[in-house]
């Protein structure tokens, strides 16, 4: 490597530098989660190349300075040349950092845009105008013919002007990724605001309560199609939406909108809803509440996901609207989970305790996963985007947390030990978030496992009710 380029990279190695970067405490992007030896590499090539034609460059300007038979027109053909090579340099720079996170299956954020900007963009130029300054003095001075200040200080304001170009540019790109984020979240909650319009439309098959559930499909920002349960005769939305509604029509790549879970089972010849999920080859499905039966909870999740589709949840405030307008069917599913009399309190005390249960082992996975996301991304599963990621795993702590919410006929012992270890659980989530920010693993693994600790307790606890005779 020249040694210009080198001087360059080690300037510019001061920007990727975990010890070396001041962040913003509002920036969630972190420079330890940007692979350098992806980033390193592309980095060092750009510089090589750059010194090369600054060389080249350079040649050419004398050469036709003196063509010109003007010696004064040398400055300001040179200050033009660099100016050109600095503003390419810069586009090159943010294109190769753009690379290198999406290698690692990341999305350009804005706050990824902005501290590029601030980090790499705005540094490299302010290295560029103070290089280009020293080497023009330093050139005159060695040959008795000391640069004039005038063309200096113009060359600093032409390279200030261009720092505010780029300021504006990549703020501008900023803040078109952030409405894009927004108006993806906008329509989530528009379409599922109409899945729940659809579910107040629901038909039961007879006396019995049964889901309400609407399903919407949407591809491409366009609704596809509506539906709700019982539309057609003791049809599920889902297979009204998919099958009665758009039999020949392409849904790949589609997104559902779902008030439940879809099924994983049916009687045969029906065919299950996520199944059909499979089948048509969704993109993704928003779900606004698990099934409230916990023998067949979360078995749609786990099918639509492991056949690649992604999964997610209503926003919380809709899911609360999903189980509001459910309530009688979760509280006919909480009572009939084992046959006997409903009013047994021996067998309500053991569905609660099943039920506290499963929602500690959600708990328990989620810390890990949430672990797993900040300190070993792409190694047991592709992570796309951490704030995206956080709001999942968050989503799904969520989810478990209604559990413990709930008016259960839990023993008084039971209850007593689970209010205490869903304190220190709380405690525990805060610390392991508190920690991914810092960076700090080994913490971040003590408050992991002492969430899987709690968790175990209140199983333990349980045990004794959830698996009695």
């Amino acid at each position: 490597m020249a040694p210009d380029a080198k001087h360059e990279y080690a300037a510019h190695r001061l920007i990727i530098n975990d010890n070396n970067v001041p962040l913003s405490p509002v920036d969630k992007f972190r420079w330890s989660d940007l692979d350098r030896r992806l980033l390193s590499p592309k980095v060092i090539d750009l510089a090589e190349k750059m010194q090369k034609r600054i060389a080249d460059g350079e040649r050419r300007v004398a050469f036709q300075a003196r063509q010109s038979g003007n010696a004064a027109s040398y400055l300001p053909r040179l200050f033009d040349f660099h100016e050109q090579l600095v503003d390419e340099w810069a586009e090159g720079l943010y294109a190769v950092h753009c690379e290198a996170w999406a290698q690692q299956k990341r999305t350009v954020s804005p706050a990824f845009i902005r501290a590029v900007r601030d980090q790499a963009i705005l540094q490299l130029i302010s290295l560029r105008t103070s290089s280009v300054e020293a080497e023009v003095t330093r050139r005159g001075t060695a040959s008795s013919n000391p640069p004039n200040p005038i063309a200096l200080g113009e060359w600093k304001r032409r390279m200030n002007r261009m720092a505010g170009r780029w300021k504006r540019k990549l703020e501008a790109e900023a803040v078109a990724s952030e409405y894009r984020a927004s108006s993806a979240q906008d329509d989530d909650r528009r379409f599922a605001l109409m899945a729940i319009e659809e579910a107040r439309k629901s038909v039961p098959e007879d006396d019995r309560p049964h889901p309400k559930v609407g399903a919407v499909i949407v591809k491409d920002g366009k609704v596809l199609s509506t539906a709700h349960r019982g539309e057609n005769l003791k049809s599920h939305a889902e297979y009204i939406a998919l099958e009665a509604k758009l039999p020949d029509d392409l849904v790949a790549g589609s997104t559902v909108y779902t008030t439940l879970e879809p099924c994983t089972t049916r009687k045969h010849p029906k065919i299950p809803c996520a199944q059909r999920l499979v089948d048509r080859k969704v993109y993704r499905v928003v779900i606004g509440m698990l099934d409230p039966n916990p023998e067949i909870r979360g078995l749609g999740d786990q099918m639509l996901s492991d056949a690649g589709i992604e999964v997610q949840l209503f926003p919380r405030g809709l899911r609360a609207q999903v189980e509001e307008l459910n309530r009688e069917f979760v509280r006919a599913q909480r009572q009939k989970q084992l046959p006997g009399t409903v009013n047994d309190p021996d067998r309500a005390a053991t569905a609660a305790a099943r039920l506290l249960s499963d929602a500690t082992r959600e708990l328990q996975k989620a810390a890990w996963s949430f672990y797993t996301l900040h300190t070993a991304y792409g190694v047991a599963r592709a992570v796309r985007d951490v704030i995206y990621e956080e709001k999942q795993i968050f989503d799904r702590i969520d989810a478990a947390f209604t559990v413990f919410t709930h008016d259960y006929d839990v023993p008084t012992d039971l209850s007593d030990i689970a209010k205490s270890e869903m304190e220190k659980i709380q405690i525990a989530l805060v610390n392991l978030k508190m920690f991914s920010r810092r960076n700090q693993e080994s913490d971040m693994r003590i408050a992991a496992t002492q969430i899987e600790d709690a968790c175990e307790r209140i199983r333990i606890a349980a045990r004794p009710y959830a698996y009695r005779k």
